[in-house]
């Protein structure tokens, strides 16, 4: 069995999470976490950081276990359309009334 990590569904996901845990306990990291009886605003983000962070861990374990490779090729309208969307939506926000 050869293992190819960059056609690996599970894979990217467990790396898309660790690096989305990694960047909320990055952030919360100036914020007093406080106890567990009286928590500070950093003590969720940083809990929620530290759980994404394990499911991502998973997901590397079961790509590893399961191979499951990727299908399909890049959408280029998706890749064009999708952050006009946004900079549309930030542009609208006020003038639209969002």
């Amino acid at each position: 069995m050869t293992l190819r990590l960059l056609d690996n569904k599970d894979f990217w996901s467990g790396v898309m999470l660790i690096a989305i845990g990694a960047g909320a306990v990055y952030v919360a990291r100036d914020y007093a976490l406080g106890t567990a009886l009286r928590m500070g605003p950093g003590y969720f983000p940083t809990a929620l950081g530290a759980l994404i962070g394990l499911a991502g861990l998973y997901f590397i374990a079961k790509g590893f276990r399961d191979p499951e490779r990727i299908e399909g090729g890049w959408s280029l309208r998706a890749l064009a359309v999708l952050p006009l969307s946004f900079v549309a939506f930030g542009l609208l926000m006020e003038r639209a009334g969002f």
